[in-house]
């Protein structure tokens, strides 16, 4: 099993901001289209480290990985089975639930 582990605030920014290209350069879409989905089609499981970065916006989390469902680069079942999302900072531990929410509500739109 081949696996990836991309820690957010090294190799994309600190502070990740905005849904889409056009609210700034480390928006959520960007992440989605240049990290996540090649990332995916490389690798079996991927492990998202969000230590280091200042905070998560929903907007961001959710045009990043619930765009993922909508974009049927991956299916919710797979989703769960591939991408583990590791945080140790008390203030990020609950990016895994709301992640979890925005890919499960990606689901009934897509």
């Amino acid at each position: 099993m081949t696996k990836l582990t991309i820690n957010v605030a090294a190799e994309y920014s600190a502070t990740p901001l905005g849904r889409h290209s056009k609210h700034g350069k480390f928006s959520g879409q960007r992440f989605r289209d240049d990290f996540l989905i090649p990332a995916l089609q490389e690798y079996d499981q991927i492990i998202i480290d969000f230590d280091g970065v200042a905070g998560l916006p929903s907007s961001f989390l959710e045009e990043a990985f619930g765009g993922l469902i909508r974009r049927n680069a991956i299916t919710v079942s797979d989703f769960f089975k591939r991408v583990k999302i590791q945080a140790t900072m008390p203030s990020l531990m609950l990016a895994h639930d709301r992640i979890s929410r925005y890919v499960n509500a990606a689901r009934v739109v897509a």
